[in-house]
């Protein structure tokens, strides 16, 4: 991947401000230019160099790893120069002149430092341009980076999200086995425990069907509760013991019993009074469910109708369940079911095809469909590569390279990922890509947290007039229609992925295409990062899962990205010495650790994630050192100290705050660049959990925080805040209108001094979803809410409102598409007059115990209302949803089946 670390080098010299402006390098400007020439020469060679080292030629090989090692540092170079100057600027005043003139020699020591190694990194550069001929590199064409790049225009036209698929597409030929398993699951004759198995080989869409049953409404309706558990290769009972728990009673981390025995207790009597479904995904082993059932028994036979599905590739595992069993052994699809497949991805309904291309191609497309053998995966790969190469000429070369002899699903169905793969047309989007292996084995990724690591690695392109965020999206939703990643969830506000994952045969095709690059080295144990000192081309980047190795900064000194997952059972605080270069570290699952001063090191830092971490302690002085900061996440997790100099931070955009237990929140002439903002009072803040609070307050290490105070000082010159997630016991009225130009606002607490509400003028104009938690408005919010001009979702979540009745005026919403109302228990009474909420697409109506009928006279008139969904609304009039239905609303959905059929 030299290809992206000279782009990513080239695009911060040629685009990034801050380079430009950087005062250090405006002192040797000879040199830099001489290496942005240099780098860009290079540039041109790297399309036959990586030719040449696929072929097997060592040499290139080791030209190209040289190549990129230089540009790395070239990297370096000039953020260090750049961290410089933002230092010095940092140092205002009168007392920043005297720190200022102080440290004149050194700075001017530096300086000549940033000289001598630029000259030396041109010399480098030099005699690697030189070695082109000497190896037969030939130049095939110069790549431009900047925003006048075709390429650029081409991403640009690319549609923001992709569109919903048929939610029936991906099951194609398996319809059949997802109405029986439906059935089984929700047999009234049949009450005892049942373990129904998915079997077959990687690639056939046993993960999918499963998917698809769990996520039936008919399902998640007839069951108490639900949980979704991955197993993979690797494993700890434990772990999933953990994640059963999780689901199943809604608790939070911190309040289970991490003791395995006392965690099986736990569950045991819990799900002995519920009747449950839990899909164990990915079962590789035969001693997987006598795991959990000895010594202590976690699924209990109780005579409830409860259900557990596995999916395996192996029979073995399938059958070997001690328990009454069902197994649904998946098959290849025949010819006319691959054929449907591969054309509904070919041709998808997004994408304006002709009628005589799909003729002319058809042909074709049947042939390469036979080709594909039957494997939904192979099928569902190659269909995304077509759609995006529609020309008959293509079709008919691949017919004949596709011609393989040897019958081997598996890798056949690689052999369409590597041609998937090279077609890609930009090195970030192969990069962003391979970067998505890093993740464990069927982890569900989330987008917003996926992006910013995008963006802190360098691989989102600038665009003119576009968001980063907004970049990174259409690079996603590139893969997405490549079918190289699959959703796992959208956004029902606005149908944006919000969550993603990669198929395992996928995954380990990127982890050994990302390893033989050098790009990504994925380590399940110490002997993996002990390997890498013999790497012929070592990784710059690290995923390490469930274990750290303290090692590992004398192994990868010049390491730039560091990701570890599944920390909880680490005992000391990881050791980070040597890694002073890295851009993202990310540690999730950190239990009591204080983590080091070897941090203060890591200037070069964009990305720092404490995911899911517990009582961590950080050094009170790091933030001043980490000034090129991009997102902290801390997410979930409980932080001693966050102290003042945190926000003086330039570059800081997204920060995600758990509980702090000694908040300072910014001063009026702090932080005024920050794009997303959320703070939790308690880790994954719940209604309900006042005890847990409590608890956390007396151990210390929850805050009492005086949050209008807080909120007040948050308020102040944060004019850039386009996201805002407040969790708190209480929260100020105010927050409604200090942020001019939010887009998103979500609140969870009660909202004090509710007459300051009234104020309409003040209400944000640019604000487009706005969700109310817990929030306790006494007076009727949509008098006041319908006069939002730009709200396009509104979300009423457990008691956001306590009074009796709502009123939706006419005229009121203009372009509110989305409306969720969820555990208002108090509200009798619902009007909405006509002409109120003309955009209306989607309604939700969720444990709304009290409320009998939905307004027809209102809704009725609203032609573009296409959804309505039900949950828990035991007392609604099924004649009020008829006439609704008779009278425009195209299509309905329902946890409740009576409302379907009635």
């Amino acid at each position: 991947m030299a290809e992206s670390a000279l782009s990513t080098v080239l695009e911060n010299l040629v685009i990034n401000p801050m380079i430009q402006e950087t005062s250090f390098l405006r002192g040797v400007p000879e040199q830099v230019a001489e290496m942005k020439r240099e780098l860009r020469r290079l540039q041109s060679f790297l399309k036959d160099a990586d030719t040449k080292w696929r072929n097997g030629d060592a040499r290139v090989k080791n030209w190209v790893r040289d190549l990129r090692d230089v540009a790395y540092d070239a990297e370096n170079v000039l953020e260090m120069a750049n961290y410089m100057t933002r230092r010095n600027n940092m140092k205002r005043g009168f007392r920043g002149a005297l720190t200022r003139y102080a440290h004149k020699s050194s700075d001017s020591k530096q300086l000549h430092d940033v000289g001598v190694k630029i000259e030396k990194i041109n010399r480098r550069l030099s005699n690697i341009f030189d070695s082109t001929s000497k190896f037969d590199i030939a130049k095939i064409d110069e790549i431009e980076i900047g925003e006048n790049s075709s390429k650029d225009e081409t991403l640009r036209a690319r549609r923001l999200f992709s569109p919903d698929s048929d939610d029936n597409v991906d099951v194609i030929g398996f319809d059949s086995y997802r109405d029986q398993i439906v059935e089984q699951l929700v047999d009234p004759d049949n009450q005892l425990l049942t373990v129904i198995s998915i079997v077959g080989m990687g690639g056939l869409g046993k993960s999918t069907l499963a998917r698809k049953v769990y996520d039936s409404s008919q399902v998640k309706q007839h069951f108490d509760v639900v949980a979704w558990v991955a197993v993979s290769q690797t494993y700890e009972v434990s772990y999933l013991l953990q994640e059963i728990i999780k689901q199943t009673t809604k608790k939070n981390i911190e309040e289970i019993d991490k003791r395995e025995e006392e965690m099986r207790k736990t569950l045991g009597e819990f799900l002995k009074e519920k009747r449950f479904l839990i899909v164990f995904d990915d079962v590789w082993e035969t001693t997987t469910w006598n795991q959990l059932q000895n010594p202590i028994s976690v699924f209990v036979e109780a005579n409830k109708g409860s259900r557990v599905i596995l999916t395996t590739r192996i029979f073995e595992v399938a059958r070997h369940v001690n328990q009454k069993i069902k197994i649904h052994e998946l098959t290849l699809l025949d010819s006319e079911k691959s054929w449907e497949l591969l054309r509904s991805k070919a041709f998808p309904s997004y994408q304006d095809v002709s009628e005589s291309t799909k003729n002319e191609l058809e042909g074709l497309g049947m042939e390469l469909a036979e080709k594909c053998e039957g494997l939904p995966l192979a099928l569902v790969v190659l269909g995304g590569y077509l759609s995006k190469n529609l020309e008959y000429h293509k079709w008919s070369k691949l017919v004949g390279k596709m011609d393989w002899e040897v019958l081997d699903h598996e890798n056949n169905a690689r052999r369409i990922l590597a041609l998937s793969y090279h077609d890609l047309p930009d090195y970030y989007l192969k990069s962003c890509f391979l970067y998505i292996a890093s993740f464990p084995e069927d982890y569900e990724i989330p987008v917003t947290t996926l992006s910013q690591l995008w963006i802190a690695e360098g691989f989102v392109p600038h665009r003119r007039g576009e968001e980063l965020e907004e970049t990174a999206r259409r690079v996603l939703d590139e893969l997405v229609q490549r079918c190289l990643v699959q959703v796992t969830e959208r956004s029902i506000a606005h149908g944006w992925i919000d969550s993603i994952r990669i198929h395992d045969v996928l995954r380990n095709w990127a982890i050994e295409e990302g390893g033989n690059d050098g790009f990504v080295k994925v380590c399940s144990s110490h002997t993996d990062v002990e390997s890498m000192n013999s790497d012929a081309m070592p990784a710059c980047r690290v995923t390490l899962h469930s274990f750290f190795d303290d090692k590992l900064g004398g192994v990868v000194p010049n390491l730039r990205t560091l990701l570890a997952f599944k920390l909880g059972e680490i005992k000391s605080a990881p050791c980070l010495g040597g890694l002073r270069f890295l851009r993202v570290l990310h540690l999730e699952g950190l239990r009591g650790i204080k983590i080091h001063n070897e941090i203060k090191r890591m200037i070069h830092l964009r990305y720092l994630g404490f995911r899911d971490c517990w009582n961590i302690e950080l050094p009170s002085s790091m933030w001043r050192h980490l000034l090129n900061l991009q997102t902290l996440d801390a997410s979930g997790t409980i932080i001693r100290c966050l102290s003042s100099s945190f926000w003086d931070i330039p570059t800081l955009r997204n920060v995600y705050l758990g509980n702090v237990a000694v908040f300072i929140p910014p001063k009026p002439n702090q932080q005024r660049s920050l794009h997303t903002l959320c703070i939790e009072e308690s880790p994954s803040f719940t209604y309900g959990c006042s005890d847990r609070i409590a608890m956390f307050r007396r151990c210390g290490l929850v805050g009492e925080y005086n949050w209008e105070g807080t909120i007040e000082s948050l308020m102040v010159g944060m004019t850039t805040l386009v996201s805002l997630t407040l969790i708190a016991d209480k929260i100020p009225s105010e927050v409604f209108f200090k942020f001019p130009n939010l887009h998103e606002q979500t609140l969870f607490g009660q909202l004090t001094d509710q007459r300051r509400l009234s104020n309409v003028n003040l209400l944000p104009q640019n604000l487009k979803e706005l969700c109310l938690v817990a929030c306790k408005l006494e007076e009727d919010p949509m008098p006041i809410l319908e006069k939002l001009p730009s709200l396009v979702v509104l979300q009423l979540r457990y008691n956001a409102y306590i009074g009796r009745s709502m009123c939706c005026s006419s005229h009121g919403f203009p372009r509110l598409q989305n409306l969720t109302v969820w555990g208002l228990r108090s509200i009798e009474e619902w009007k909405v007059e006509v002409r109120s909420m003309p955009r209306l697409t989607r309604l939700g109506l969720t444990l709304c115990p009290k409320l009998r009928m939905v307004p027809e006279e209102g809704l009725q008139h609203l032609t573009s209302l296409q959804e309505l969904h039900l949950s828990r609304m035991d007392s609604l009039s099924m004649d009020s949803i008829k006439k609704l239905k008779e009278n425009g609303c195209k299509q309905m959905r329902s946890d409740r089946s009576k409302a379907l059929s009635g």
